[in-house]
């Protein structure tokens, strides 16, 4: 999916967010791992297990996500580089201040450290060496002592955790990206609307052709092509269909304006016996309205034709 750029940045149109809005998001993502990190390090101290902190920094990662898809929500960036600047700023800052919110508790809740590690953030590495070679706490079973634990564990789930927490936070801000649209009309977020058009894939038929076909006929706007497609109808049992989805813009109202596409059929999926049904994404894209919205979301006619296909 590309990026939206503004074709029109005048009145009523949609414009390319500037300077300003990215540093907006990127200062609202880290205001939002800081807090996120007053919760987050308490909890890496109260509760001293590996695995269980593992999902702590799956939690805090995707926290971060939801608060970087907050900010460029508001600000109506719709950018993939910027999405994932995004994940990776507050992620990386989510783990800097778990450190510090942790050293906070476990020190006293003593403001020097906070102070210390403010005006300099890389004491934080000497923070971890003085850990390692302390334990605090294993892995340990049966006779097995917290001080036997080897540095390079401590090394290796500091390391994961911070994987785990930016993996995530990023993850978010691009599903956010991938599953989202600006109108054209206004540069307001296009929702979906519920309705939906269905085509069956005839057998034998060449899907691929199927759907490019029902793709450039809905992209260009032509209700007399679309209109071909019409006895391919049919609701959601047939499989594989291909579904169009129409969107609606919530700040103008525009509707039928917006249609995605999606072919859903029944593939053999790797590691398992039997074939699951999927979902791909196909396409996006502004169609036309009137007689091409008719065609696409008219009463249904009748199931999927015979198998050659529409000419």
């Amino acid at each position: 999916m590309q990026d939206q750029q503004s074709a029109d940045p005048g009145a009523g149109g949609r414009r390319t967010p500037g300077t300003a809005d990215k540093i907006k998001v990127f200062a609202g993502v880290v205001a939002a791992a800081f807090v996120l990190a007053l919760i987050y390090g308490p909890a890496e101290h109260y509760i001293p297990i590996a695995y269980l902190n593992i999902l702590l920094a799956a939690g805090l990662g995707y926290a971060v996500g939801m608060a970087g898809r907050f900010f460029l929500r508001k600000t109506r960036i719709h950018n993939r580089t910027v999405s994932i600047a995004t994940g990776v700023i507050g992620g990386v800052a989510a783990v800097a201040f778990g450190w510090g919110s942790y050293l906070w508790v476990v020190t006293g809740y003593d403001f020097e450290v906070v102070t210390d590690l403010i005006t300099n953030p890389f004491r934080i590495v000497d923070v971890m060496r003085y850990i390692a070679e302390n334990p605090l706490w294993s892995l340990s079973r049966r006779g097995k002592s917290v001080a036997s634990t080897p540095s390079i564990f401590y090394y290796g789930v500091w390391l994961a955790e911070f994987v785990i927490v930016v993996y995530f936070a990023v993850k978010v801000c691009l599903r956010f990206f991938d599953t989202s649209r600006l109108c054209d009309a206004c540069g307001g977020w296009v929702v979906p609307s519920g309705e939906v058009a269905r085509f069956a894939i005839p057998d034998g038929a060449d899907g691929g052709a199927f759907i490019n076909g029902l793709h450039a006929a809905a992209a260009a706007g032509d209700a007399e092509a679309l209109g071909r497609f019409a006895p391919y109808r049919c609701d959601g049992a047939a499989m594989p269909r291909v579904e169009v989805h129409r969107q609606d813009c919530a700040d103008c109202g525009a509707s039928g304006s917006f249609v995605n596409g999606t072919l859903i059929a029944m593939q053999q999926v790797k590691k398992k016996k039997k074939p699951e049904k999927v979902e791909t994404a196909l396409w996006r894209f502004t169609p036309v309205t009137g007689a091409m919205d008719e065609a696409l979301f008219g009463a249904l006619e009748n199931a999927a034709g015979d198998a050659a296909g529409p000419a």
